[in-house]
């Protein structure tokens, strides 16, 4: 998960539309078919079965105060073929429910920079080894809007990011799509 919950971008989500979900938290690893594809400064293809860490924090809808959040992201990097891991990973506060969310351009670097106060974003990491305490390159500034679609209440879903840059300036575009996966 991005779990980097700083200022970033706003959602489009209907902030009046009820959640289906009653209140409540829950953070598990459920086992899904997992497939992501980055392009650009980056080139990842990946497509398999993996623990993918689900957050959910839905606040009661008449109290004060009220907060959501949905986050989702592989529990560990993964391994690509020719060497590497990647992780691509998602917050969104606006969480409410199955639909179709855009995710506008943010900047987790430097929030002054994003002017519509949200903490949504899409964060992907890219580290060139098999060492996940090794360097990482983290695109994470949001340059045009992200298409996010929430199915089962967070268990799938789609997100699409035509431009996610790094702190130099070289982007990617990028998929990622998730559903449960059975024994």
């Amino acid at each position: 998960m991005a779990l980097a919950v700083t200022p970033g971008c706003a959602s489009t989500a209907a902030r009046s539309q009820p959640s289906a979900e009653p209140p409540g938290q829950t953070d598990r690893v459920v086992k899904t078919h997992y497939r992501a594809t980055v392009r650009g400064a980056r080139t990842v293809d990946y497509t398999g079965v993996l623990g993918l860490r689900i957050m959910k924090f839905v606040g009661d809808e008449h109290a004060a105060g009220m907060s959501r959040l949905l986050s989702v992201g592989p529990e560990a990097p993964q391994a690509i073929a020719g060497g590497g891991m990647f992780r691509v990973a998602f917050d969104l506060p606006e969480y409410g429910g199955n639909r179709r969310y855009t995710i506008r351009p943010w900047n987790l670097r430097d929030p002054a920079k994003t002017s519509n106060g949200s903490l949504a974003n899409v964060l992907f990491q890219f580290w060139p080894t098999s060492d996940a305490n090794g360097p990482v390159t983290r695109y994470d500034v949001g340059q045009k809007s992200c298409s996010l679609s929430i199915e089962q209440l967070g268990l799938k879903g789609d997100l699409s990011c035509p431009a996610v840059a790094d702190a130099d300036g070289h982007k990617v575009a990028l998929s990622m799509s998730w559903s449960p996966a059975t024994d």
